[in-house]
């Protein structure tokens, strides 16, 4: 925190990007590493944090991840697989690990500051497609493990623990360090008047301002648990009504577990967290509370959302967004 309070972010979050990068690089690692010649690479593409590629040797394919050393990013590849490694022993649908740069290292190129490799998954992405019922249920069933793995501390995972165990003392600097590198009503301590909606969407600035206190009150719930908290619709594969695949943990962080129902509204829609949660949980209390939760927190992603499209003058996006805020308010009102 600055001596204004508000919270300064440890990153500088510009995007990956190694498309640029030849492929014959790629295959000189994964020949170094496992041993695999005349492999055929595909660019996946670049997110936020990684750029990906898809090796394919014979029948063998995994996918190797990269981060660009100049994107300032967290590298969280250990942590990572940690979450994955739990999550696989179980039987959950998620990449089989293989190794890192931090278990076998071997150089790929000197703009790069770390990779790792896992299986493929089976299935593609949903990316924007709806969710479907019965893949919601799937998914509910994934975070209730999920979320029960043993964890401690708050935020970000720390790289260098043998543990789940979060960066940070309490929930709330938890929360200020994964959601740190835009406007965080109320958690940066900034008003409304300062934020975009107050622009775009002033009619809303009141009803918004009476929930800071719940929001603050959230924070103080012991019951935290480990959330992905990204799931939109490129890190969920699924094939004939299957869910094969969630991946991408990079975001992960120790919080209440409403988090991760918000952001499942956000992508997805409030139906779909209705019918996940209904297979999370048989306990009604539970459900309700996450709910109770779920909603308020939404608010806070859709915000935090919002003021990159404000940004960039995104009119589409921005509208989007101020409709779910709008209708998570009125979903609110009628508890």
């Amino acid at each position: 925190m600055s001596e204004e309070g508000h919270v300064m972010c440890p990153f500088l979050f510009e995007e990956s990007d190694m498309s640029h990068i030849p492929p014959q690089v790629i295959q000189r690692l994964i020949e170094t590493v496992l041993g695999y010649s005349s492999c055929d690479v595909t660019l996946i593409g670049s997110g936020a944090t990684s750029t990906a590629w898809l090796i394919t040797c014979g029948t063998e394919q995994v996918v190797l991840r990269a981060v660009y050393k100049t994107t300032n990013r967290p590298v969280t590849y250990r942590s990572e697989f940690r979450i994955l490694r739990q999550l696989y022993e179980q039987g959950l649908p998620v990449p089989k690990t293989i190794c890192t740069s931090f278990d076998q290292p071997a150089d790929l190129d000197d703009r790069i500051s770390a990779w790792a490799i896992t299986r493929v998954v089976a299935g593609k992405p949903i990316a924007k497609s709806k969710l479907t019922p019965e893949i919601a249920r799937q998914l509910g069933e994934f975070l209730r493990v999920l979320h029960q793995l043993p964890c401690s501390k708050f935020g970000r995972l720390d790289e260098d623990s043998d543990f789940l165990a979060g960066q940070q003392a309490s929930q709330i600097e938890g929360i200020r360090a994964r959601w740190c590198w835009s406007k965080l009503f109320p958690y940066d301590n900034r008003p409304l008047a300062e934020h975009p909606v107050s622009i775009l969407a002033p009619r809303l600035v009141n009803t918004l301002m009476r929930f800071e206190r719940e929001l603050w009150e959230i924070t103080t719930r012991a019951d935290v648990v480990l959330n992905h908290s990204d799931l939109y619709g490129e890190h969920i594969f699924v094939a004939d009504e299957m869910l094969f695949g969630v991946i991408d943990f990079g975001a992960s962080f120790i919080a209440t577990r409403g988090w991760d129902f918000a952001v499942l509204a956000y992508y997805h829609g409030w139906e779909v967290v209705e019918i996940t949660l209904e297979s999370y949980t048989s306990d009604r209390e539970q459900y309700r509370q996450i709910m109770y939760e779920a909603y308020r927190l939404a608010l806070v992603v859709g915000l935090y959302k919002l003021a990159k499209p404000s940004a960039i003058g995104n009119i589409n996006k921005q509208n989007h967004i101020i409709k779910f805020v709008s209708e998570t308010l009125a979903l609110i009102k009628a508890e």
